[in-house]
């Protein structure tokens, strides 16, 4: 948050925080930027098989995974990653006397999604140059639109739009409204519509 408002306070967009520094400026909400969320940078499916339900799977799978919903239900703090029991941290020794030992195994390159918990998160988010077929593909998704940025891209000539999508977060810190996109949504459907006669008019629907 302190980021995103200094950002804010100089004219100065950080790199990695898009979504809340536009969605913090476009709405000139201060708060936006406490939320966690997660960003969704890319799809990629082999042309082969496009058009088939597995970017559509993959966006259910990822939201099921933040929501806390695909964690095993037998979980050892003390068990690690591959399911041995890592050494007893002993409190009173010191560096010098510590035992090291090598582990019995590496630590594998992929990991079961039940053998990595979740990190919480507010919303999970997406920014993309906006067709119609992307819109679409979103929006089926549960992802709702926040902001189209009116001028084109210089390069591609297409608008920059970024969608969100709630997750369960009633226990989280900071608290949200249960309701708390709805007012973002219904004010970006306000400022969009007044524009279709200007920046917008060359939309298709």
């Amino acid at each position: 948050k302190e980021s995103v408002a200094n950002s804010l306070s100089r004219g100065q967009r950080a790199s990695g925080d898009l979504i809340p520094w536009t969605v913090s400026q476009q709405f000139q909400d201060n708060d936006f930027p406490s939320l966690s969320g997660g960003r969704i940078v890319r799809i990629a499916t082999h042309p082969d098989l496009q058009k088939m339900g597995y970017g559509t799977r993959a966006l259910e799978i990822l939201f099921h995974y933040y929501q806390g919903e695909m964690v095993g239900l037998e979980e050892d703090p003390k068990v690690d990653a591959l399911g041995e029991a890592g050494p007893e941290e002993d409190p009173t020794v010191g560096l010098h006397a510590e035992n090291l030992q090598p582990r019995k195994s590496r630590l594998p390159l992929l990991l079961k999604l039940q053998e990595r918990p979740a990190e919480r998160l507010h919303y999970l988010g997406t920014s993309f140059g906006v067709t119609l077929p992307l819109f679409k593909f979103w929006r089926k998704g549960g992802y709702r639109p926040v902001y189209v940025r009116q001028t084109a891209n210089d390069l591609t000539g297409e608008h920059t739009c970024i969608m969100i999508k709630a997750l369960r977060s009633d226990d989280l810190e900071p608290t949200c409204a249960p309701q708390w996109l709805d007012a973002f949504n219904d004010d970006f459907k306000r400022r969009f519509a007044s524009l279709l006669s200007y920046d917008f008019h060359t939309f298709t629907c």
